[in-house]
């Protein structure tokens, strides 16, 4: 790394083993390098120095220096800190959000935490951040591409301990605008369930037009998708007896509580969950050129009170290398 100039920002975040590590430095991806790699002589002392008041703290610490810390939004500690080395009262600290995957429980999705950054950076409008809680759903929904979608996918369920990973992904936010996130997780290993933490920030450099040649394929599949009489969504079916939702690719389906898709609340009639589990069973089954049966009669929750009754089918996209994640067409009505 280059001798540090005047205005730089470091991400310093702990590995899954508790190690200092940077993230990013000026919003550009670092890939985890130690921080005693990076900083040397009175730099990397002044960087400690801040960053264990922080820790302590739980609050800003100035000094040779400033540093603040990015809070976890699960347990409240500095899971990370934005450590500047130029002056002790620096202008336009960085916004930093944070997210929490949680698999506690081994038999279901994990669940998510959000920080108010994330929700913020992530583009969640204000009428779905009424819970603690969050599923999936709520953070797939908005990530445009498909293949980003796998590629976190695959890190969430098989990552080894302490593993790292950084992406730059195209999200939409809730009220249309596109942007580009640069984000960075890690597998904790420090306690008794496995727990990834996540950081993210917003990329200001990115070209629209090259953004846009990349999600075109993406945005045609939903262009054709909200044209149709059906809904439309990406499920996982890895949990045979918690199929959930990852996205919505047609909007979320009117009169269904925002939250019945991220397991905080049953969305199902407890009545038809088993019929829903021996469907998911029959299509772990099915071959890659079997024909895929349909499923009806399924009542889903209203979010003002009630039932409404759907019915659809599943198809899987990669037979070989993701038999779990599959596309559903449904139709709902009262």
């Amino acid at each position: 790394m280059n001798e540090q100039v005047n205005g730089d920002w470091f991400l310093v975040a702990r590995d899954g083993a508790g190690e200092l590590r940077v993230v990013s430095r000026n919003a550009e991806p670092v890939e985890w390098r130690r921080l005693t790699n990076v900083l040397r002589g009175w730099k990397l002392k002044a960087a400690q120095n801040l960053i264990a008041i922080c820790d302590e703290t739980g609050a800003p610490a100035a000094g040779q220096g400033y540093a603040a810390p990015v809070m976890d939004p699960s347990d409240k500690t500095a899971h990370a800190f934005l450590v500047s080395l130029e002056s002790a009262n620096p202008a336009g600290v960085p916004a930093v959000g944070t997210w929490t995957w949680d698999f506690s429980d081994t038999a279901v999705p994990p669940v998510l935490h959000f920080s108010a950054d994330a929700l913020e950076l992530l583009g969640v409008s204000l009428d779905h951040r009424d819970r603690t809680l969050y599923g999936p759903a709520d953070f797939f929904t908005r990530s445009i591409r498909f293949a980003d979608i796998l590629t976190h996918t695959s890190f969430l369920y098989d990552a080894e301990p302490n593993s790292t990973r950084n992406a730059r992904t195209a999200f939409r936010a809730d009220n249309g605008e596109l942007r580009d996130l640069y984000m960075s997780e890690v597998v904790d290993v420090t306690g008794d369930a496995q727990v990834i933490r996540g950081l993210a920030w917003a990329v200001e450099d990115a070209d629209p037009r090259q953004r846009s040649i990349g999600i075109a394929d993406t945005e045609l599949a939903i262009l054709l998708a909200n044209n149709s009489d059906q809904l439309v969504l990406i499920g996982d079916i890895r949990f045979t007896t918690a199929p959930y939702v990852l996205k919505w690719v047609t909007p979320h389906p009117p009169g269904i509580g925002h939250g019945a898709s991220t397991g905080q609340a049953p969305g199902l009639h407890p009545d038809d969950l088993g019929k829903l589990v021996e469907y998911v069973m029959l299509l772990g089954t099915l071959a890659a050129d079997d024909p895929v049966p349909e499923i009806s009669g399924i009542r889903v929750r209203r979010a003002g009170g009630g039932w409404m009754i759907g019915r659809g089918r599943g198809f899987r996209p990669d037979h070989e290398h993701f038999p779990t994640i599959w596309v559903a067409l449904v139709s709902m009505s009262d």
